[in-house]
């Protein structure tokens, strides 16, 4: 508990929340309510992320029509990938809401390749970006210390541990996923798990689950873990 007060009082996580509450609005709202600074700033960024798109565009088309190898294309993608996923955090950050603006200028035809690689009709990009950010040592020792947790949790579940020890994984792995990279308390994986600590407070903590609540909460553990491993293998191209 007192692990994740700290996590949850965490200034970073303040900021986090913060991000994900604000309003995103259309560029026409959001430029009649700015400054010339402001608005010079989003101008800036809008004409980078259209770069980005005409380019990651072009080395797609390439790809696809093989005149470029794959090592050269997944290099090219990573880099683009960090500069896009970078122009729509700062634009989203100031309030802009980027899908809607990339819809409305008809990007998803013009651009259709490269918003299929970027695949922004995740929640996941957020995390993405974040993750892009690292260094790929942290990213390895922190993804390891993860993927631990499920395996664990998961091996407890199956062997029908008790209630108590059950929940006290649940929380290690809502702490380890909280300190991930590109995730927070409010990320959707870790309400889920949030969910099942709540569910699991209802019930004796020496009692054991029954044979259908273990399967669901296994297949659940297998769901995040998947989730999980699709965000980690599109950030680490």
């Amino acid at each position: 508990m007192e692990g994740r007060e700290r996590i949850l009082n965490s200034s970073s996580l303040k900021e986090e929340l913060q991000t994900h509450t604000r309003r995103l609005v259309s560029e026409r709202e959001l430029l009649a309510t700015v400054d010339e600074a402001t608005m010079k700033r989003i101008y800036e960024l809008e004409a980078e992320l259209y770069a980005n798109l005409a380019t990651l565009q072009s080395i797609s088309k390439s790809f696809e029509e093989s005149h470029i190898d794959p090592a050269t294309f997944k290099r090219l993608l990573k880099a683009l990938m960090k500069a896009s996923f970078k122009a729509k955090h700062e634009l989203e950050k100031l309030g802009l809401d980027v899908k809607e603006f990339i819809r409305n200028h008809g990007f998803l035809e013009e651009f259709n390749l490269a918003v299929k690689n970027l695949d922004w009709n995740v929640e996941a990009d957020s995390s993405i970006y974040e993750i892009l950010l690292e260094s790929p040592g942290r990213i390895a020792v922190k993804t390891s210390e993860v993927v631990s947790n499920f395996i664990t949790l998961s091996d407890l579940v199956k062997i029908r541990a008790s209630c108590e020890f059950i929940s006290t994984f649940l929380n290690e792995l809502f702490i380890a996923l909280s300190k991930y990279p590109g995730f927070s308390s409010t990320h959707p994986i870790c309400k889920r798990i949030l969910e099942w600590q709540s569910k699991l407070k209802d019930l004796n903590p020496s009692d054991k689950l029954d044979e259908k609540t273990s399967l669901e909460l296994d297949n659940a553990i297998q769901i995040w873990k998947s989730e999980f491993d699709s965000i980690i293998r599109k950030a680490c191209l």
